[in-house]
């Protein structure tokens, strides 16, 4: 019984160093801190509130930006919590960004849909070869 406890107790310890490398190797796909103005980016919505919504740039290290109602969809729509999901992954157009501030302002309704194909694909490819490198990374 005594082996069994201290080998769950070393498994728990190997996955708590695991989730710290992990956080220690949090970091961005590209160059720059922000991204650039009418670049089209893949978010991950977090919260939904009566401004807007907040999302997570998942390329940018997860850094926070907003989606003003205004720039959910072209249409006439009575509730917005329809067309903003929490937890949904969604290709958006930088409108503005301030990077002394931090803030980011994104634009669902600017977005083709060809271009958030092309860039879904290369989101995918970068995000297989970010994950390869994480790896090696934390190996060694």
């Amino acid at each position: 019984m005594v082996e069994k406890s201290d080998k769950e107790r070393l498994d728990n310890v190997s996955d708590e160093d695991e989730k710290e490398d992990d956080e220690s190797l949090m970091c961005r796909f590209y160059r720059n801190e922000f991204p650039e103005e009418n670049e089209l980016v893949v978010v991950k919505i977090r919260n939904v509130h009566d401004t807007g919504a907040y999302v997570s740039l998942l390329e940018y290290n997860e850094i926070e930006g907003m989606i003003p109602f205004t720039e959910v969809t072209k249409k006439r729509v009575n509730t917005v919590s329809r067309l903003v999901k929490v937890g949904k992954t969604e290709i958006m157009m930088v409108l503005r960004v301030d990077p002394v501030k931090g803030y980011i302002d994104l634009s669902r309704k600017k977005v083709h849909m060809e271009e958030a194909q092309v860039r879904d694909q290369h989101y995918k490819k970068a995000k297989v070869v970010h994950s390869i490198l994480k790896h090696t990374a934390s190996k060694l």
